[in-house]
């Protein structure tokens, strides 16, 4: 199995040009019978049914389609399918390819067509329970794939917390073959966030700093480069700047960041759910796949 995931980090690392013989779209029932669109990518001459190895694709947090489209947080916005580009590599190399909507992007697109929807039992559901539904919507397209394919090795591969996901599956399913682990991370969500929130922008603020005395002035702020995060802390700038000394501190932008996550509240009941599912690195200790 080591030489299997090799072979899957040797394919993502090269890429190819896109060559696959066929992809069926599929709807996947979950657990409570919400239907899940995906799709099912075969390699060229190969049949789901003879398939030796298949690669279920886990997204990471946030409403995310088949696609992993990472187009907005991509330089200049240049078409950036994720989901799109490993499916590609991993055909090529002659694994089968399971993608599917993460359940928030399917309510986002039932959503779209039946605004009513939000007023469902259905939403309010998931809306109060996430954790569970993200974890179980896996679990089914990972059993789902081991039915179509039987022949296969299926395994998961999982981006951010798609790994998180990706190893509470596996410890549930004593067949899963193994588990890809890209953005992995072993603590609880609240330290993920406060790092992406808090710590890790602080490159940008020293990247604005141009006189690195730790405070960003208006004419900083004015100057060109880095225009999302330039205007989005000048719309900010009064209530950012709590000492007023008409400048935002290190601390005060960090506090921002803080904030983001207090007032939005965004981990909501997910912090409750957390703590019913057993930590990584017990699943770590005692998982027998690669």
């Amino acid at each position: 199995m080591m030489k299997f995931w090799i072979k899957v980090t040797v394919f993502l690392l090269l890429g190819t040009h896109g060559l696959y013989a066929g992809s069926e779209r599929v709807s996947i029932a979950s657990f409570d019978g919400t239907k899940l669109e995906a799709e099912l990518s075969v390699p060229d001459g190969v049949t789901p049914a003879e398939l030796r190895s298949l690669v279920v694709l886990i997204h990471g947090s946030g409403p995310q389609g088949m696609d992993g489209d990472l187009t907005s947080v991509t330089r200049n916005e240049e078409r950036n399918l994720l989901f799109v580009a490993c499916r590609d590599a991993l055909l090529e190399g002659g694994f089968g390819v399971l993608r599917y909507h993460k359940r928030s992007y399917q309510i986002r697109l039932t959503l779209k067509e039946n605004p009513a929807y939000k007023d469902s039992e259905g939403f309010r559901a998931f809306d109060e329970n996430p954790l569970r539904y993200i974890v179980d919507d896996a679990r089914a397209v990972a059993e789902w794939a081991h039915k179509r394919a039987p022949k296969a090795a299926v395994s998961l591969l999982g981006f951010s917390q798609g790994t998180y996901v990706g190893l509470q599956v596996a410890d549930q399913l004593d067949w899963i073959r193994g588990v890809g682990l890209v953005g992995f991370y072993t603590g609880m969500l609240d330290s993920t966030l406060f790092e992406q929130l808090v710590y890790r922008p602080v490159r940008v603020f020293r990247d604005l700093d141009a006189d690195r005395n730790e405070r960003l002035s208006k004419e900083e702020l004015g100057a060109k480069g880095h225009d999302r995060y330039r205007m989005a802390l000048l719309a900010q700038f009064p209530m950012l700047d709590q000492n007023r000394d008409d400048s935002i501190g290190l601390d005060e932008f960090k506090a921002g960041g803080l904030t983001n996550i207090l007032l939005r509240d965004l981990l909501g009941s997910y912090r409750k759910q957390e703590v019913l599912y057993p930590r990584v690195e017990e699943i770590l200790k005692r998982l027998k796949v690669p």
